[in-house]
């Protein structure tokens, strides 16, 4: 299956802005997290920083899918890197939801 220029143009850009989005969301609630004098409750905050860093986990496999997407969806990185993107996808994918259950379950 191939997209034409026009739609390969639009995912890409697309999840460019996504990729941004959320490498500067999560980094920002990281750096908001590591700060000394954050004094709340600690449970919750571990809840918060797991779902942050599997959520920039999955932004940072976006530039694979990126260039997958421009190489006319041939993955041409090696079958190693192909398996590694799969499974943090996956992993991080199933971590960020089961610690927003966790998080609903904790309130």
């Amino acid at each position: 299956m191939s997209f034409t220029s026009q739609v390969t143009a639009l995912l890409v850009i697309s999840l460019l802005i996504i990729m941004v989005v959320i490498l500067v969301g999560n980094i920002m609630v990281l750096v908001t997290f590591y700060k000394p004098f954050f004094t709340r409750s600690l449970p919750p905050s571990l809840f918060l920083i797991s779902l942050a860093i599997a959520d920039l986990t999955l932004g940072l496999t976006l530039p694979f899918t990126i260039m997958t997407l421009l190489n006319s969806l041939r993955w041409f990185i090696g079958d190693f890197m192909c398996q590694l993107a799969a499974y943090l996808n996956l992993v991080c994918g199933i971590l960020s939801i089961h610690t927003l259950a966790a998080i609903a379950y904790d309130r």
